[in-house]
């Protein structure tokens, strides 16, 4: 188990970490192999790279490569070609290693970051690959995208560093208490149970009380995860595959379960980045008793994915085995010919346009945008200026998003930042100027000397405030009058907090104030109304509000995908996900069960994000985080 107390208490007693770890390999138990690798660092004898490389991909907690790598003796630059990483952790060795370096960075290094950096999309990785790159301090790296100074400026990049040394220097304040429980499973069942302060069907996250029933709960609760996933899979869904560790997936035979199952793995091992696992899937899939579609629309899929994290040999493999080549896209060429400069890929690139000019056709136009965005930006930009006004609002959005990205790609400011968010183009007739009203001019003056006052205001309140917790902290009161006196003092700080509170919205709505009527007295005319942008709509109907008060629980991808926001929307989710499991139905009001997909619900955070979860007795289970513009690929891996 990769949990604090086990590595604290394997740090007291290893003696021979090596063999243990061996050992624990032998029983495919990668985490625990990776608290014995990490409970001998702590004591000082640290495991070999090449033991490491073994368990990179499958741990259940990729923050602790930050410390296994950090505290391995040697390079890894012989390993990194055979290491199957996703971003994330690819992102977390590099920065081990930038961590261990001593003097100036060797060429390898400057050029892996910098690879990985062009190529980054999240935020987490791209956030600590930017950090590693003001640790070096090496032009290359800050030359390889627009964004890598403006996304995080030196003092930022200060504190992000100082964390990846924290975590190095103090590994277990990374570990979670408690093992990664398996999913919680639905149960049909007659009348109230499972019930007795439910979940178990069998996570164990416990409970039920505690563990399946209450008679033969300690036997239960004894079983190894193995056991407990062998009982689970006759329920298993779709939608539990997010939460599976590595060696849970191997364990699930595909071709004994339905083929909705063996789809949601196979796709969870691409999205994963483990492409051998994902190829072997792949070949279950298209043998599948229950597959009645053609083979090649998996295939194809798998092409599609592999060609966009380059791993050209994967694709080509694939599609020497696609039984009718000729019905594929030649998007799926053309992306190849971009990666293997072949240079016919331009002449299919012109086919692909003019076909899709006389059908009106544009789903293979759409795809070879995105291709040419990501493999040549300059011309895939001129494409997709063409192509916008012709796409609806949402998809627009999201091709805004990946032009922004193109543009970054070559070293150019953002559209946004250069004419305003594109895709609002509700293009307004422009009304007429009109006289400069000296009335205004004064509210304006008016309204500033209040907002002046206003802050002068606000900073008495803090002080005062600062001044009153000072003296409660110092200034002890006479016992006998204690509880009073504490009171007392309670009181009044909680009215100097109100008084902040208010004095923070008058002062917001004075700045809205100002900002609105000097914007009218520059343009000379009257105050638009506020530009809405459009809302992408999820297939699916308001959801039912569920009774009484549920605990929100939250599944490794979301807390993942939680770190990776922004710190204002990370926030944002926390306060939707706590609104919504207090029951109250003013909050359920935008949320929706998604069509196709059974018991997944949606909610809005703001208008680019979603959050998805389910509903399990009185556990509110959060799934994952995504953009709008990930909203499908999320959703298929719950189909």
């Amino acid at each position: 188990m990769l949990t604090r107390g086990n590595v604290e208490a394997l740090s007291k007693k290893l003696e021979n970490p090596k063999a243990a770890f061996e050992t624990a390999l032998e029983r495919s138990d990668v985490d625990q192999a990776a608290a014995i690798a990490l409970a001998a660092g702590l004591t000082q004898q640290p495991l070999g790279l090449a033991e490491l490389a073994r368990i990179a991909a499958d741990v259940s907690v990729p923050d602790v490569l930050l410390p296994l790598f950090a505290r391995a003796p040697g390079s890894v630059e012989p390993l990194l070609p055979t290491l199957e990483l996703d971003e994330h952790r690819a992102a977390l060795v590099l920065a081990a290693e930038v961590s261990k370096l001593e003097g100036a960075p060797p060429k390898w290094l400057i050029d892996t970051l910098a690879d990985h950096i062009d190529r980054s999309i999240t935020d987490a990785s791209y956030e600590l690959l930017v950090a590693c790159a003001y640790q070096l301090d090496v032009p290359e790296l800050f030359a390889v995208r627009h964004s890598v100074r403006t996304y995080l400026n030196a003092a930022d990049a200060r504190d992000v560093w100082a964390t990846v040394k924290r975590d190095i220097a103090k590994p277990l304040a990374i570990l979670p208490e408690q093992e990664l429980s398996l999913p919680v499973v639905s149960v049909k069942h007659g009348g109230d149970g499972p019930g007795r302060n439910d979940p178990c069907p069998c996570g164990s996250g416990q409970k039920y009380k505690k563990c399946h029933g209450a008679e033969g709960g300690l036997e239960a609760t004894a079983k190894s995860r193995a056991e407990r996933l062998t009982e689970l899979l006759p329920r298993l869904e779709s939608k539990h595959v997010l939460s599976l560790t590595a060696a849970d997936l191997r364990r699930i035979e595909l071709a004994k379960v339905p083929l909705k199952l063996a789809l949601a793995v196979f796709r969870e091992w691409m999205f994963r980045q483990r492409w051998h696992e994902a190829e072997a899937a792949l070949e279950q899939v298209c043998l599948h008793p229950e597959r009645k579609a053609p083979a090649d629309g998996y295939r194809d899929e798998f092409i599609w994915q592999a060609l966009q994290n380059r791993r050209l040999a994967d694709a080509q493999r694939q599609h020497a085995k696609v039984e009718k080549p000729e019905q594929l896209t030649p998007v799926l060429d053309i992306h190849a010919g971009l990666l293997t400069q072949w240079p016919d890929w331009l002449e299919l690139s012109e086919d692909v346009c003019v076909e899709a000019a006389k059908t009106g056709q544009l789903l293979d136009l759409v795809d070879l945008t995105y291709v040419l965005l990501q493999r040549a930006p300059g011309l895939g930009l001129w494409l997709a200026s063409a192509l916008y006004d012709r796409l609806k609002p949402e998809e627009a959005d999201t091709l805004f998003t990946s032009m922004d990205d193109a543009r970054d790609r070559l070293g150019l400011p953002s559209v946004a930042a250069r004419q305003g968010r594109k895709h609002l183009r509700s293009a307004e007739e422009k009304q007429p100027a009109k006289k400069i009203d000296p009335k205004e001019k004064a509210k304006i003056r008016a309204l500033e000397t209040t907002l002046e006052e206003s802050k002068r205001k606000m900073r008495q309140i803090e002080q005062a405030l600062e001044k009153e917790k000072a003296k409660a902290s110092v200034e002890a009161p006479a016992p006998a009058a204690a509880p009073g006196a504490r009171k007392a003092f309670a009181q009044r700080i909680d009215e100097l907090e109100d008084r902040i509170r208010e004095g923070n919205a008058e002062r917001a709505g004075l700045r809205r104030e100002v900002a609105e009527l000097t914007e009218r007295l520059e343009q000379g005319k009257g105050v638009p109304p506020p530009k809405v942008e459009p809302v992408a709509e999820e297939p699916g109907e308001s959801a039912t509000r569920p009774r009484g008060l549920m605990l929100a629980q939250w599944e490794p991808r979301a807390v993942e995908s939680l770190e990776a926001l922004p710190a204002r929307v990370s926030e944002d989710v926390l306060v939707k996900i706590a609104e919504l499991g207090s029951g109250d139905a003013a909050h359920w009001i935008e949320v929706k069960q998604l069509q196709g997909v059974a018991g997944l619900y949606t909610a809005r955070i703001g208008i680019h994000y979603r959050a998805l979860f389910t509903i399990e007795g009185k556990t509110l289970r959060v799934h994952e985080v995504v953009h709008r513009e990930g909203f499908d690929t999320a959703l298929r891996r719950f189909k």
